[in-house]
């Protein structure tokens, strides 16, 4: 998909606007202002005492607040920042501002009196910090109340010092804030069962590990959402295919799987690429995208570990020795949309590229290419070029009009004189002096070019998630003169896509770069040409995947909540403060 699983969990958004937050003197700083307004607004006025009101009543205590939330953190093992704790006091006291000046102007309306106002708001500060600290630091754990009630308790006990206060007052306090810790519990429970009851699993916990991860990447946050992610698998069964070439100056190796490098950041399958590579001694691995969408994504890092070791096996006990084809070219213009395809066989696999660009696709559905690769003679070992896309661009699906011309066109390009080639050689060139800033994962950029009877095609892999409309047209321009034939391939890798840019082709930044680079590549493979022996094995292993759908399920569930969050958040707010002004009238 264009867009990663955590761009379209829009209630991180909440979550993130508090992580993200200033640097915690940034925050301190406010504090001291917004107090001081708030003070001003108790009167009589008197700069210097409502400074020192200012301290006493709000400011000190939302310090202490935010010091303390870092200890009570640790105790029940959670981590908490200061900066986060100071942002949420200020918050917190940003709230009781606003609140009081609406209510001192209103008095008459709301018929409560203003030290009354002050009383109910301070201890609604719980219902601010109770949401957050539930859903982000302790979910599903008492010490949330604990870590929320902190900064009210505190803030009540510097108006009782000041000003004194009476029981009816200690318990319109009591009161409030109860109800603002039970809304806001109803309000989450609520929220978790939703998610839980659209996704099947994982609840709150997803919108927590997805901010957590977005923000520093940590292993406990990986490991919550691939634990969630397992908790709702499938076991899927991935085909694997191997082309490889045997030379004296190196070996390289094309692994093709039906697994999806996604969904994002290191979980699940992404950095498959670079991961087989490195894993993979004694071979240059190049991973283009194969026919797969997210559903094959990896629920876990075993998941990912034991495609590798499949792979390991083929490569160690599985190869077979093979002749190679010249390569077939296949373009097909249809009324509706192009069709361009590249066919060349190793042994007996069918090695074929596809893509519609300049139209823009998504993944191809890897039934397509089961069901092409049956009306074959050939072990078919299909590679989707992933390389033109847009933010609305949809997966190809069997039964649609793009997948019967896919499959008609891989039947008659296998038709194709395919005949052995009496000289092969083949040669790499790589690049890694693009990085993630230019959208581009840690294999960076490699051309594998093969030479067959003195007929070259490059094969060029960038990687990334797709790629910009136009790119590949560009890169293929520079090939005309030096190569017969040439296809520009991604791997796919979703570790370039972070939580907060789910939508990042390669190509969007630093162009004419990118295609600089390849032209390099590609000139380093030409002039690393040597003899090659080819070599080929295919494989077939289950893993457990997000499954039939998976990724479809949490995103309509996620949007469908975050749809109406806002409205229950209004409203549950809303709710507590009008029982807290009943509960007012009755004391």
């Amino acid at each position: 998909m264009a867009s990663s699983i955590s761009e379209s969990v829009h209630l991180t958004k909440y979550g993130r606007f508090l992580v993200r937050s200033y640097r915690w003197y940034h925050s301190a700083a406010l504090i001291i202002l917004v107090s001081y307004i708030i003070a001003i607004q108790m009167g009589p006025l008197n700069i210097l005492y409502s400074f020192y009101r200012s301290l006493i009543i709000f400011a000190i205590p939302a310090y202490l607040s935010a010091i303390l939330s870092i200890f009570f953190a640790r105790l029940v093992r959670e981590e908490f920042k200061l900066k986060t704790g100071m942002f949420l006091s200020l918050v917190v006291l940003i709230f009781i501002s606003i609140g009081y000046t609406v209510i001192t102007i209103g008095a008459h309306i709301f018929q409560v009196k203003t030290g009354e106002a002050l009383i109910i708001l301070i201890a609604y500060g719980a219902w601010i910090t109770y949401t957050y600290m539930a859903i982000m630091v302790a979910p599903k754990k008492p010490a949330a109340i604990l870590l929320s009630i902190t900064q009210p308790i505190i803030s009540i006990a510097g108006y009782a010092a000041l000003y004194g206060m009476e029981i009816s007052d200690a318990e319109l306090f009591g009161a409030t804030l109860i109800v603002a810790v039970l809304l806001s519990y109803i309000l989450i429970k609520l929220l978790d069962m939703g998610l839980i009851n659209g996704i099947g699993g994982g609840g709150i916990d997803i919108i927590r590990w997805m901010i957590e991860y977005e923000m520093n990447a940590s292993d406990r946050a990986k490991e919550g959402i691939e634990r969630i992610f397992t908790s709702l698998s499938e076991l899927v069964e991935i085909k694997m295919n191997f082309i490889g070439f045997s030379r004296r100056r190196g070996n390289i190796g094309m692994l093709i799987t039906t697994a999806h490098p996604g969904p994002f950041g290191k979980i699940g399958g992404s950095n498959l690429p670079e991961e087989a590579n490195t894993a993979i001694m004694g071979w240059e691995i190049l991973s283009p995208h194969g026919p797969c969408t997210h559903d094959f994504n990896p629920a876990n890092q075993n998941e990912r570990e034991k495609l590798i070791e499949t792979a390991k096996e083929m490569i160690t006990s599985g190869l077979k020795e093979g002749e190679a084809s010249p390569p077939v070219k296949y373009d097909k213009k249809n009324v509706d949309f192009p069709l361009h395809l590249t066919g060349q066989r190793f042994g007996n696999t069918l090695l074929v590229t596809e893509t519609f660009a300049p139209e823009y696709t998504e993944d191809v559905e890897p039934s397509i290419a089961y069901i092409a690769g049956e009306k074959t003679e050939y072990d078919l070992a299909f590679v989707d070029a992933h390389n033109s896309i847009m933010s609305s661009a949809k997966k190809i699906e069997f039964g649609s009009p793009r997948a019967s011309a896919l499959i008609n066109s891989i039947c008659e390009l296998a038709r194709k004189n395919l005949e052995d080639a009496e000289n092969v050689r083949a040669g790499i060139g790589r690049s890694d002096r693009l990085n993630s800033r230019d959208d581009i994962g840690p294999e960076g950029i490699k051309a594998l070019l093969v030479d067959t009877d003195g007929i070259k095609i490059a094969y060029i892999l960038l990687d990334g998630n797709n790629m910009k409309p136009g790119l590949r047209e560009r890169i293929l321009q520079r090939m005309d003169e030096k190569l017969d034939m040439a296809e520009v391939l991604t791997t796919d890798n979703h570790i370039v896509n972070t939580v907060k840019s789910g939508y990042n082709p390669i190509g969007q930044k630093n162009e004419d770069e990118i295609i600089d680079e390849c032209e390099r590549v590609v000139f380093e493979a030409i002039d690393d040409l040597e003899e090659a022996e080819v070599l080929t094995s295919s494989a077939t292993t289950e893993i457990k995947a997000f499954g039939s759908c998976g990724l479809e399920k949490m995103l309509a569930a996620s949007r469908t909540i975050s749809a109406i969050f806002t409205f229950l958040l209004l409203l549950d707010a809303w709710i507590a403060f009008i029982m807290a002004l009943f509960i007012a009238s009755l004391l």
